[in-house]
């Protein structure tokens, strides 16, 4: 019995011989052969197509480009403080400015692309256009202003001087027939009256000569409104020796004269219908040429 168990130990121990060798050579090999390589490690996150993988210095499979890059915007985008940088199109949020093509920009730094008018920029760049402030067009007074008669006056320096005065505004008359266009400081406007000659103000006509007549034509800019005398219009010949002259006012909104309003003059001539003045302010025969209806316009004499 004591011989046959020790047959069968030796039995065993024979038969283990193989695989302890087997198992040590395996090791001796890997050991040998390194560490496995990256494509046989296995990891937890996920591989999507064309995915950007951040701070994992671990991951450099072949081809995959890995940086500490926080926002990888596409090419030639330039995103500063950006904090959505979605595919297919940039989404810029809490932005002031937010550009569509052909933008004025404002303040900003960056030189951006063709077509962009930037303001306030003190260096020059090409592509870049500094934008100057356009001067205004300065209109000039429809003529010389009074300061009795309240309106600018036009006149043929042959025919009239004309001298505005603190105590009156004075027109001398150079020539035998004269036209004077006045032009109301204030605008005309349906149903109100523009004062002409104030309360107190006072228009004197006056020439060396013995004789003339003087078309005044009164406008109301925008609206024919009615004009109103409230002040003294005198007339007189040989420059103050006589009275004399006539005097024609003309205004197609009508002309009022008020309670205070005067005429001291050779002659008056009030109308809302225009005068034809061709060949001189009077006709073959001597006539005053009206145009238009009779009943046109209104004239009105306040007691």
């Amino acid at each position: 019995m004591r011989k046959h168990d020790k047959a069968n130990a030796e039995s065993k121990r024979r038969s283990r011989g193989p695989l302890f060798a087997s198992c040590a050579s395996a090791a001796l090999i890997a050991a040998l052969a390194g560490p496995v390589p990256l494509a046989a490690q296995t990891f937890d996150a996920p591989r999507v197509p064309g995915m950007m993988v951040e701070n994992r210095p671990h991951m450099r499979a072949p081809g995959l480009m890995v940086e500490n890059v926080p926002h990888a915007p596409p090419p030639t985008l330039i995103a500063e403080n950006i904090p959505h940088v979605p595919r297919g199109g940039l989404i810029v949020e809490n932005i002031p400015h937010a550009p569509p093509a052909t933008l004025i920009a404002e303040n900003i730094p960056h030189v951006p692309g063709a077509g962009l008018i930037v303001e306030n920029q003190p260096q020059s760049r090409s592509g870049l256009t500094n934008i100057a402030p356009q001067p205004q067009a300065v209109i000039a007074p429809p003529g010389e202003a009074g300061i009795n008669v309240q309106a600018f006056a036009q006149y043929d320096d042959a025919q009239v001087d004309y001298r505005p005065g603190a105590a009156r505004d004075t027109v001398e008359l150079l020539a035998g027939e004269a036209i004077i266009d006045w032009t109301t400081f204030t605008p005309g406007a349906a149903g109100t009256e523009i004062t002409f000659l104030g309360e107190g103000a006072t228009l004197r006509f006056t020439s060396g000569l013995g004789d003339y007549t003087v078309l005044n034509r009164i406008l109301t800019p925008d609206f024919d409104s009615v004009v109103r005398i409230d002040g003294t219009v005198t007339s007189d010949v040989q420059f103050g020796e006589l009275i004399g002259g006539n005097v024609w006012f003309y205004s197609a909104g009508g002309i009022a004269v008020g309670p205070a309003g005067s005429f001291d003059v050779g002659g008056l001539v009030l109308t809302t219908n225009e005068i034809d003045t061709t060949g001189g302010l009077y006709g073959p025969n001597g006539e005053i040429r009206f145009r238009g209806n009779a009943d046109s316009g209104a004239v009105e004499i306040m007691p």
